[in-house]
């Protein structure tokens, strides 16, 4: 692929913009240049300046969907080049080249649309299979003892890479069971949001490895500044220039959430299981902490919980069940008695909270 010099400065102040401006995690930072990518390859080496006909807009969709395998990426990367353009189109330089018609070509169709729709039920792990995954990990050395801990406390509390890898000790509360994802104290939450959250006691035995992970670090005199997952002790490789981790943690922070990806997936391969990402913990959590909810207000407490400012994000994202669940669920409608009274008044509620009518 031919690379242009003038392409990849604006990239870079585009990246800078969605950082700084945008306030976008590095995880939606890379979805966004990867989509800049397959542009890059289509331009093959010509300006972005040069994109400025409705065909070429209509030519890189065709192109694209041929491309993509998915159906979901395909209509993810064209939604980020689309928005790269509208930010093009106001700066100095482009504003007469890049005309808002030959964005508009770049939306999708409503059948695209439709379709993406239809696979947006997610893959997520059970209770059992992070049982099992933890189980595999003897809690024999001070990294094992911290990736069980972390595996545990990801399906806990369902918090994002980006807070795990930024999380200090002292935003733990391990009597009451809370964290506070606090921004001032460096915690890199969402769209910078203070987050109170709670460690869930969906299993007494991930809830122990949490505790047991917190007693390591006191017994290592970490202070509460420290990370409450820190980086693994490099060991030098005697006769070699490379380092390589070793079985003990030393107080340090990692740079990125990128290595919460690089843990989950070495783990499930070393116990030969299915992989799940972080987030998908995450939808693992909300959907067993839904599961007890009992009223509209809890609903919206687990909301909260969860750093959503909407009750009908939490239940539009991430209450989809799976076929067999979904059936399951459904039979158990069907044979139910017909709600009255206070269950009714507790639906009524529950209407509410996803209308926006009580926020």
């Amino acid at each position: 692929m031919i690379t242009n010099y003038q392409n990849e400065v604006i990239k870079r102040k585009y990246e800078r913009y969605l950082k700084e401006a945008n306030g976008l995690a590095e995880s939606s930072i890379r979805i966004a240049l990867s989509a800049l990518s397959e542009l890059d390859e289509f331009c093959k080496g010509k300006d972005y300046g040069c994109f400025i006909s409705t065909e070429q807009a209509i030519a890189f969709k065709e192109w694209l969907r041929e491309k993509t395998k998915s159906l979901t990426g395909y209509t993810s990367k064209c939604k980020q080049v689309q928005k790269f353009f509208r930010w093009l189109h106001q700066q100095k330089g482009f504003h007469n080249k890049i005309t808002v018609e030959v964005i508009d070509y770049l939306n999708l169709s409503k059948k695209d649309k439709a379709l993406a729709r239809c696979g947006k039920i997610k893959n997520i792990p059970t209770l059992a299979y992070v049982k099992k995954l933890i189980s595999t990990i003897p809690p024999d050395t001070e990294v094992n003892k911290r990736d069980r801990a972390l595996i545990a406390f990801t399906c806990l509390t369902g918090a994002r890479e980006s807070a795990l890898v930024s999380l200090p000790i002292m935003a733990v509360n391990i009597e009451k069971m809370f964290v506070e994802q606090n921004p001032l104290d460096g915690v890199k939450t969402k769209f910078t949001k203070h987050i109170t959250s709670k460690i869930f006691n969906f299993d007494e035995d991930l809830v122990k490895c949490v505790k047991e992970w917190y007693q390591v670090l006191q017994t290592k005199g970490f202070k509460p500044t420290d990370p409450f997952f820190p980086q693994s002790k490099p060991l030098k490789i005697e006769g070699n220039l490379s380092f390589m981790p070793s079985v003990e943690v030393i107080p340090l922070f990692w740079n990125n959430g990128g290595i919460i990806l690089k843990i989950f997936s070495s783990r499930a391969k070393k116990a030969n299981m299915e992989y799940y990402s972080p987030h998908r913990y995450r939808d693992l959590a909300i959907r067993l902490a839904l599961g007890k909810a009992r009223n509209g207000g809890e609903i919206k407490a687990i909301s909260q919980n969860f750093g959503h400012e909407y009750v009908s994000t939490t239940l539009s994202s991430y209450a989809n069940y799976q076929q067999d669940q979904l059936i399951q669920k459904l039979s158990e409608i069907d044979n139910r008695k017909e709600i009255k009274g206070e269950d009714s008044e507790t639906l009524r509620k529950i209407k509410q909270l996803i209308s926006g009518e009580i926020i």
